[in-house]
């Protein structure tokens, strides 16, 4: 039970909480630079190659 509590509630806890949330930084910042960095051209790319194997035009 001391073990749970030491995880969880202590100050040791909340402490590593606090690090893992920050660890790669402020979550708003990482998230704007993944959108950024993001390959939306090989995504997009991918979505038409598999789209284009469906034949929607015979109704099956």
């Amino acid at each position: 039970m001391k073990l749970v509590w030491d995880a969880i509630g202590s100050e040791f806890g909340g402490r590593h909480t606090q690090y893992e949330m920050f660890y790669a930084g402020v979550q708003f910042v990482t998230r704007g630079h993944s959108l950024r960095t993001y390959d939306w051209d090989k995504s997009a790319a991918l979505i038409s190659t598999i789209t284009d194997r469906y034949d929607l035009t015979n109704g099956s």
